[in-house]
Parts: structure tokens; sequence; C-alpha cells
């Protein structure tokens, strides 16, 4: 089976957030064969990753074995991550933004501490 779509890849790395674990960011899954239709988002720090899924509930879950979680340093951060860009992700999700557009949004909030309804709006207008 061909599928005919081309994805981007959404990943920022710690110097691009100012986080302590790279992001990657699930894009379309819900267009392709996978065995989640939600958001989720791999964090990887110190060789350790960590998956979370964004449910349509807005809980998070944590789906790795309990041995990584308890090495994963950061799971706290990287909830607060999620929380924090809960909106943008969920419109990258959707395809409502781009991984560029993405990307530029949480790069923006956390390297240029703007706030995020004003690039919200800058990314919506076209004018970034």
């Amino acid at each position: 089976m061909m599928i005919d779509i081309f994805f981007e890849h959404a990943n920022l790395k710690q110097k691009d957030t100012g986080e302590p674990f790279d992001v990657w960011f699930d894009e379309m899954g819900k267009l392709i064969n996978v065995q989640h239709n939600e958001p989720r988002f791999k964090f990887k720090s110190n060789g350790i990753e960590l998956d979370i899924i964004l449910h349509s509930d807005d809980t998070l879950e944590v789906v790795n074995p309990i041995r990584d979680i308890k090495k994963f340093k950061h799971l706290k951060k990287a909830k607060e991550f999620i929380r924090k860009f809960e909106k943008p992700l969920r419109m990258h999700w959707n395809q409502d933004l781009t991984s560029l557009e993405l990307m530029y949004i949480i790069r923006s909030v956390c390297k240029n501490n703007e706030e995020l309804l004003d690039v919200l709006s800058r990314v919506a207008s076209g004018d970034f």
C-alpha cells in the first residue's frame, strides 16, 4: 500500500527550548496506520526516552515501562511542557499548524520569552 502524503518531522533539541530534554512531536498519526489516534510525544534525556500521549480527555499517559519512567529525571518538566503548549500541539496534530509553524511558536516562547497567544496570532496572520 502506498500513502501519497509528505510528512514533516517536528523535533526540538535542548538548545532550541532551554529544557533538559529533546522532544519529538508525532505528526499526522491519525492519517497513517498507527496504534494510537492521539498526539504522542517522545522526550529524550541522558539516553533515556519517554513516550507521553495526550488523550482527548486532556489526561497525559506515560506508556513506558516503570523502570524507564523511574530513570527519566524530567517527567514533571515534560508534562509541564505539554500542558504549556497544549493548544499549538493539538493544532499541529490536527494539521492546523505545520511543523515549521509549531517550531516557530515553541522557540519564540522558550527562547524569546514571548507570550504564547501573541505568537499564535502572528502565525495565524502569516506574519512570521
